[in-house]
């Protein structure tokens, strides 16, 4: 277990053997066996102190292990239910290593969306009249699903990578996709 401060600068480390952890009334309550408590000094990193205990308990730890879990896995393979409880209780820090799990929750939200965009995009193409091949119908829709995926991908990776929050990066391609194809609805008539 590692613990930082304000400035991301690691202050402790419990390295033990065993961990057990039990749900009280007031959170988690975690109790290391057999290891070492490492102390370090924030400014210069330096270890200043490391003794071994035979059990300890820390009162103020209590972080959820299945939280813990989910965080050894690739956001990718998480379920809705377990990245929207990563995100609810460990954040989604734009910035950092927890983006990625964020852009997996509203990706999954957004897909929705997606879906009805895809059929509203569908809808000019199969009603066009006319002496048009049918397949300029489908180079077309071929030509926009590379389009789609390629911004959807752009999107994820600026999403992942903090450099846009995960929300509207997940949001941007369906958004985009609904504002061209409404025109096109209207079109139709």
């Amino acid at each position: 277990m590692h613990s930082f401060d304000e400035q991301n600068r690691e202050v402790r480390c419990v390295t033990a053997r065993f961990a057990e952890f039990r749900k009280t009334a007031l959170g988690w309550r975690w109790t290391f066996r057999e290891g070492r408590d490492l102390r370090f000094d924030p400014a210069t990193g330096s270890l200043m102190a490391q003794p071994r205990f035979k059990e300890l308990t820390l009162p103020d730890y209590d972080d959820d292990p299945e939280v813990m879990f989910y965080s050894t896995k690739d956001a990718d393979k998480l379920s809705l239910r377990e990245v929207s409880r990563f995100v609810e209780l460990a954040g989604s820090n734009p910035g950092g290593q927890n983006a990625a799990y964020a852009m997996r929750y509203h990706s999954i939200l957004s897909a929705p969306a997606i879906c009805l965009v895809v059929v509203a995009v569908a809808i000019p193409f199969s009603v066009r009249a006319g002496r048009i091949s049918p397949m300029v119908g489908v180079a077309k829709t071929f030509g926009l699903f590379l389009a789609f995926y390629f911004l959807s991908s752009f999107c994820s990776a600026f999403g992942e990578s903090g450099a846009l929050p995960p929300m509207i990066a997940a949001w941007i391609p369906a958004t985009l996709a609904a504002l061209w194809v409404i025109p096109k609805l209207r079109a139709v008539n």
